[in-house]
């Protein structure tokens, strides 16, 4: 899969939906995982409200690659978020 201008606003998009979701999750002092799921439901529903409005617009089809790339984007959220949780703990003990 070939990272087009779309691809990486659909990437960057489902990034950082996935840092705020989970940032306003732990604003709501929710536990970590649920603020961790929280933030990827975030994430992946703005991926798929793309989607769908690209599938409405004229000229434009829903791409499954495109879902891809919001995959890929929520895993690098996820990724980084959990880093920093756990450096964060090796830092407070």
């Amino acid at each position: 899969m070939q990272l087009n201008k779309d691809k990486w606003f659909h990437l960057l998009a489902s990034f950082f939906g996935m840092i705020v979701g989970y940032y306003v999750m732990t604003m709501l002092k929710c536990p970590f995982w649920p603020c961790i799921a929280g933030g990827v439901l975030f994430g992946l529903g703005l991926g798929l409200g793309k989607e769908f409005g690209d599938m409405l617009s004229p000229g434009n089809k829903f791409d499954f690659s495109d879902l891809l790339a919001d995959l890929l984007g929520l895993a690098i959220g996820t990724g980084v978020v959990l880093v920093i949780a756990f450096i964060s703990r090796l830092i407070s003990n």
